[in-house]
């Protein structure tokens, strides 16, 4: 039996042992070195790393943009991720049928 994540990478066991056992007792430079990629960043949730990444981007932007668009239907954890790094949060409408972005709303918004 086959165990796949979410996004269906498949990972060996004993490639995850191999990382976390190591000698080196570096799983970062490990799962970096196993995915063949120069850095990664690891965390303890999606919503802690999404910090993480508008946290760096508004370093990088030297705070010129202070806003983000979301979805008004979407996951609360976005949200606050948004408002950890200390931006502000704009919400846009969704098509009821589609679920794809309201562009007069998005519009509206932007």
């Amino acid at each position: 039996m086959h165990y796949y994540p979410p996004a269906e990478t498949k990972i060996p066991l004993s490639a995850i042992a191999g990382a976390v056992f190591s000698s080196a007792n570096d799983f970062e430079t490990t799962l970096c070195n196993y995915l063949q990629i120069k850095n990664c960043t690891l965390g303890n949730s999606g919503r802690a790393l999404l910090y993480l990444l508008l946290a760096s981007l508004k370093k990088k932007d030297s705070g010129k943009r202070t806003e983000v668009l979301i979805p008004g239907y979407t996951c609360y954890s976005v949200a606050a991720a948004i408002a950890r790094a200390g931006l502000k949060i704009k919400v846009y409408d969704l098509d009821p049928a589609t679920l794809q972005p309201d562009i007069n709303s998005l519009n509206k918004t932007a």
